[in-house]
């Protein structure tokens, strides 16, 4: 199995032809959203959450209502709408 670095780099170097790399990319939503069905399936009202907000703060909050691919989330700073991939439940 190939690491993380190897793979940047062979896809970087440009070895890949437009068809591969759009494989390549569906792979990556494909998984992605699977990580997302994951912690959606964790999550009810109530959970406690982590994430990352933009400018790298990390938030810590409680899920107030849940959407389809988002979470309602409200910490201290605010309430903000939060898609499942970006939060890890604390």
């Amino acid at each position: 199995m190939q690491t993380i670095r190897e793979i940047k780099a062979a896809i970087i170097s440009g070895g890949f032809s437009i068809e591969e790399l759009n494989e390549v990319i569906e792979a990556v939503k494909y998984a992605r959203s699977q990580l997302a069905r994951d912690v959606a399936r964790e999550l009810k009202i109530g959970t406690q959450v982590r994430f990352t907000g933009r400018g790298g703060k990390i938030y810590t909050g409680t899920v107030e209502g849940i959407k389809i691919k988002n979470a309602v989330v409200s910490t201290q700073a605010g309430r903000y709408r939060v898609p499942m991939s970006m939060l890890e439940t604390v």
